[in-house]
């Protein structure tokens, strides 16, 4: 039996959007294509609960509920981020997260669900909301424990900025140009280094230089590679140093030390064996620039070092992909536990932009305990008990 919870609902009316849907809507008729569906999206920030555990692992009830939108949609793992980046309200994205978990039991559909009701909570104080967050939460740790989620974002690097190294323009003047890590015009690779000259060094050159190293640290690698485009002669020059110790610079000819990149407009992909330089165990920065007086603006990515010399494994090569990487272009996919989302939207959820749903944090990890786990606040990770 059905049990329907009602809290009558207050504040901001329904707004309309078109939503291109698949034309699996049932009433809508088969063939294939799209068809358009003008829907009404809640935007109060109170609920009503069609049944005690909508939204809730393999509930179904949230179907048949006339109140949710979604109810007919056909909401699948790809069309399902589409229409959440088109939602502006936590009540919508419930029902859309709710109708997706019903379709799939997964862990990402409940945890989107839980944190839908936990966003709904934090907008209006809905009690309902609160319950039902917790309700969900405890769901995703009993049923699906081990699931991940997956996200885009940068590339992971080996060096960090600010923490291992630092960038510069080694006075040259580039920076004042207009230099900036994040250049997105280039068609190929996005973002990258964008090296307008400077006259800084008193002829236009354009650098870019790489700093505050621990001093040897370029002794551990056989090669420094990176990726380049619109040098103006066909060199480039590296030059490691020491600030104001020991210092060499080389040019390098393109065509020996480069490659073209297939597929791509210019680039060339550069290896620079580091052999040739002596005192690699004194230097603390490099640089690699167009030469003195040679203008012109060329792009750089994916900068990095390849080849171990120390017969250990490749030091610092976080993701073992061979490459120890200062910067990189592109997105990389990378995934979540979710066990660990929930103990921090638990245990921290201020600093997610959410309100506890317990007193404090303290009653957030008794609740815990008594669902049998626990979280760790230093490691972030939750655990069974």
């Amino acid at each position: 039996m059905i049990v329907k919870q009602h809290i009558f609902e207050k504040g901001l009316r329904p707004v309309m959007l078109q939503l291109a849907l698949l034309s699996a809507l049932t009433g809508c008729g088969g063939g294939g294509g799209q068809v358009v569906n003008t829907i009404e999206l809640p935007q109060s920030s109170y609920l009503d609960l069609y049944c005690p555990n909508v939204g809730i692992a393999a509930e179904e009830c949230i179907l048949f509920d006339p109140e949710n939108p979604f109810a007919r949609a056909a909401i699948t793992d790809d069309t399902k981020w589409d229409l959440a980046d088109a939602l502006s309200s936590p009540k919508a994205a419930f029902y859309l997260w709710a109708t997706a978990l019903a379709k799939n039991p997964t862990g990402e559909n409940q945890y989107y669900t839980a944190l839908s009701l936990h966003k709904l909570y934090t907008q209006g104080g809905s009690e309902l909301a609160r319950e039902q967050a917790k309700k969900a939460y405890q769901s995703l740790l009993d049923n699906y424990f081990t699931s991940l989620t997956y996200y885009e974002g940068a590339p992971k690097l080996d060096f960090i900025p600010d923490t291992n190294f630092r960038y510069s323009d080694w006075g040259s003047g580039t920076a004042n140009a207009g230099w900036e890590g994040g250049y997105t015009g280039d068609a190929d690779f996005t973002p990258v280094w964008y090296l307008p000259s400077g006259s800084g060094w008193g002829a236009p050159t354009a650098t870019l230089a790489f700093y505050q190293f621990s001093a040897g640290f370029a002794g551990n690698y056989q090669n420094l590679v990176f990726k380049v485009k619109n040098l103006p002669t066909g060199n480039v020059l590296v030059k490691f140093a020491s600030g104001g110790g020991p210092e060499q610079e080389v040019s390098f000819d393109l065509a020996t030390y480069a490659t073209d990149i297939p597929g791509t407009t210019g680039w060339k992909q550069v290896t620079i064996p580091l052999s040739g330089y002596a005192g690699l165990t004194a230097y603390t920065e490099f640089g690699i620039h167009s030469g003195w007086g040679n203008g012109g603006t060329f792009l750089l990515t994916d900068v990095g070092f390849t080849g171990d010399t120390t017969g250990g494994g490749l030091v610092n090569d976080v993701d073992g992909n061979g490459t120890v990487y200062l910067y990189r272009s592109g997105t990389q996919l990378y995934s979540l536990d979710l066990r660990n989302l929930v103990g921090l939207n638990l245990h921290s959820p201020v600093g997610q932009g959410l309100t506890q749903l317990y007193s404090d944090q303290a009653e957030a990890m008794s609740a815990l305990t008594s669902w049998g786990y626990k979280y760790d606040p230093a490691s972030k990770t939750v655990e069974r008990l």
